[in-house]
């Protein structure tokens, strides 16, 4: 009996040691949404609501939000987004996320479909706390539906609805 108890604890603190640190930010929980607005109609087919710059094509106020992550260190990210009209030349729902005031390089918004974009890294510092926020480009139907924070970089979040609908859960704790 004794042996079992050493080996369930082994095996607890090395799945907990597997456990790559982690987060998901839906940006429908982004606590300023600014001018950016919920959008809720595509719940059933992609598992949630997304937000959206509709600013009639004048870009809308940043939305900001500050999160805390399980550790300090280099992030990779991905961002689920959409081109809204990817056949055409122009993209009109571009955005940019800015990490602690700094604007990463790389737009968002001109993938065709919803799309987890492998972005880059990014850096957390000891507070172990991060600025975001998604600048709207164009003011015309910009589209972030979540933001995905890992260390390793082959966590890449799953695609199909059920299986994203199970990992959302997890990595939201509900």
């Amino acid at each position: 009996m004794k042996n079992l108890f050493i080996l369930v604890i082994l095996f607890l603190s090395l799945n907990t040691i597997a456990q790559t640190p982690s987060l998901l930010v839906e940006a429908e929980s982004i606590d300023n949404p600014g001018g950016w607005v919920v959008d809720q109609q595509f719940i059933p087919s992609m598992g949630s609501p997304y937000l959206l710059a509709h600013g009639m094509g004048e870009p809308v106020e940043n939305a900001v939000t500050t999160v805390e992550f399980p550790e300090s260190g280099r992030y990779w990210f991905w961002v689920r987004t959409k081109d809204w009209v990817p056949d055409r030349p122009e993209t009109p729902g571009t955005f940019k996320i800015i990490f602690d005031g700094e604007e990463y390089p790389e737009t968002f918004g001109v993938n065709e479909g919803w799309q987890w974009v492998r972005s880059g890294r990014i850096k957390v510092e000891n507070s172990k706390q991060l600025k975001i926020e998604l600048k709207d480009e164009t003011g015309f139907e910009g589209r972030c539906d979540a933001i995905y924070f890992s260390k390793d970089k082959n966590d890449f979040p799953p695609v199909e609805l059920e299986e994203m609908t199970a990992w959302r859960k997890e990595k939201l704790g509900i």
